[in-house]
């Protein structure tokens, strides 16, 4: 009767119960794990902790990389235009030239400058100031440039480099630099130039 009411008590809370040398399960509870059921779930637990540490390292990791990759202060963006003009006025070493400009940020606009020239042999170095009228707002820029003898044909080459130096509307507060390279034809005083640069707004 003991051995029974053992039996029926570890039957009722799903205990296990020795039955000629087997573990038996009760039909409310689980049959004991093996010492290998819980070494398997030792190491998932420790793989699964593991995957979690090292998803959260790639993202600390790469939130650190973003951080350190962010650009710092204003970006710069580039532009390239082409201007086709003609020398309209020479007094002596002076200059002045109206052009038009195809620009790639600002669209079609036409400009005047003023300049001279310092020297009298090629190739001769100058300085011009420059007024740009777009749809969007004018724009001065200063330059520096150079001349040099022209070929038998009278096309000179013209090489030199430039910045904003102020402006209206969008221009107002806009930053640039550039260079440019072209030439111009002594004998029809037409000229032709290629510009690439970059801005910031």
């Amino acid at each position: 009767m003991q051995q029974l009411r053992a039996y029926n008590l570890a039957f009722i809370q799903g205990e296990p119960v020795y039955l000629g040398g087997k573990l038996a399960r009760g039909p409310l509870g689980p049959s004991p794990r093996s010492d290998g059921q819980r070494s398997r779930e030792v190491v998932l637990r420790r793989a699964l902790v593991a995957a979690v540490g090292t998803i959260g390292l790639v993202i600390v990791t790469g939130f650190s990389a973003s951080a350190v990759a962010a650009p710092k202060g204003p970006v710069k963006h580039a532009y390239t235009a082409t201007i086709l003009g003609a020398v309209v006025s020479e007094h002596g070493m002076s200059f002045e030239i109206v052009y038009k400009e195809i620009n790639s940020v600002d669209g079609t606009g036409a400009g005047i400058e003023d300049g001279s020239f310092t020297g009298t042999t090629f190739p001769l170095s100058g300085n011009g100031t420059i007024t740009d009228y777009f749809a969007d707002g004018v724009l001065k820029t200063k330059e520096t440039l150079k001349l040099g003898a022209p070929n038998a044909s009278g096309i000179a080459a013209i090489t030199g480099r430039g910045k904003c130096v102020g402006g209206t509307r969008v221009h107002r507060n806009q930053k640039c630099t550039y260079t440019f390279r072209g030439t111009e034809n002594v004998k029809t005083l037409i000229i032709n130039v290629k510009v690439t640069g970059t801005y910031t707004p």
